[in-house]
């Protein structure tokens, strides 16, 4: 598996984890809030794989709104889900 699919199924895979996000004990408007960036990170995947121009934009504008996202509810930055969260959205940023 060449590095540019592996990168993409990372992606692709924590977008669709976002959607779990969906599900958790939080208020409807950040739920919805944090299915953005989760589409962003999966239509970023996919065009990562299909080397496609527009897929960095999409996974940094995902990353920034996931960031914000997390950082509207300051509460949440201790626990441990979202400490990984800002981790890789600061990855992917860099």
């Amino acid at each position: 598996m060449k590095w540019r699919h592996a990168l993409a199924l990372l992606l692709v895979v924590h977008g669709a984890g976002h959607g779990a996000g969906f599900w958790m004990p939080v208020p409807t408007w950040f739920a919805i809030a944090s299915l953005v960036p989760g589409l962003l990170f999966v239509l970023g995947g996919c065009g990562s794989a299909r080397r496609a121009g527009w897929s960095v934009a999409a996974v940094l504008a995902a990353a920034i709104l996931s960031v914000a996202v997390i950082l509207v509810r300051t509460e949440l930055v201790t626990l441990p889900a979202y400490q990984a969260e800002l981790s890789f959205n600061a990855l992917a940023i860099a």
